[in-house]
């Protein structure tokens, strides 16, 4: 077995299937089957039970993705080295990255960090969040980020815990939503008010109201924010941005006030 093997095994893993995985990995479902066909070849015992649609560890599989998960670590650790070597680098930072995908802040952090420090190399890997926790333990990996919101008091203990950045949300509003002359508005203001929404976000928003007494309408979601501010500007409901985003200096229509919001954050941490 080799390293691109272990990694896109662990892959399958994260993804739950092959077809996911093999659409992460940009190869066809065929190419990573046969892999992991000469994977249980090697080792001599299925590494997979399919439950459903999903994949699920062996008890066999469960101990190679424990070995491949060291393994992976090790062999970029043995090509940082020699890099270092080569360049005369001479620290490595190794940043674990819970799930597939980095928010805005969390990319422009590590920017800005590697171009700060030329002379440390920066190593990343991506795991489930409590993987990620074993091998800090373990002195494998240096730092974690993670966009889900930690509240366990046992593991502020354990480590060092920092807030990368705190979007607030802004709302944006034609001027026929009387929210009165308030400048902050709450969710209970909402009740009875059309919103759009970002995709998916929908049943997560509405069950944070329900718990202020305040039941909005869903008009629209969309990923779309040109989208949004279009429907906001014709008066379809009110819209929520973060207050970062770049199009929020550019309006220019007319008749849109802009209210923050005292109930409801966005929030990215490590």
């Amino acid at each position: 077995m080799h390293n691109t093997q272990l990694k896109n095994f662990l892959t399958i893993i994260e993804c739950g299937s092959i077809n996911k995985a093999a659409q992460k990995l940009f190869m066809s479902q065929s190419t990573l089957s046969q892999q992991v066909k000469q994977l249980e070849e090697e080792v001599g015992y299925e590494l997979f039970d399919r439950k459903g649609k999903r994949l699920e560890l062996t008890a066999e599989g469960g101990i190679l993705a424990d070995y491949a998960a060291k393994a992976v670590v090790e062999h970029e650790k043995v090509l940082q080295k020699i890099h270092e070597f080569r360049y005369g680098i001479k620290h490595t930072l190794t940043i674990g990255l819970a799930q597939s995908s980095l928010t805005v802040d969390e990319g422009r952090w590590i920017s800005e960090t590697v171009s700060l420090h030329p002379e440390i190399n920066f190593y990343s890997v991506v795991y489930q969040f409590n993987a990620l926790l074993a091998l800090m333990d373990k002195g494998e990996v240096d730092i974690c980020l993670t966009k889900q919101i930690i509240r366990d008091a046992d593991f502020l203990n354990d480590y060092e815990y920092k807030l990368i950045k705190t979007n607030n949300v802004i709302v944006v509003a034609a001027d026929n939503f009387d929210f009165g002359n308030k400048a902050v508005i709450s969710l209970k203001d909402l009740d009875g008010k059309n919103v759009i929404l970002r995709t998916k976000h929908e049943e997560r928003f509405l069950a944070k109201c329900a718990k202020y007494d305040s039941y909005p309408i869903v008009r629209c979601t969309t990923r779309s924010n040109a989208l949004k501010f279009e429907l906001v500007k014709n008066r379809v409901g009110v819209g929520f941005f973060v207050d970062s985003f770049a199009d929020l200096q550019e309006i220019t229509a007319a008749n849109l006030r802009f209210y923050r919001i005292d109930d409801i954050n966005m929030k990215s941490n490590t």
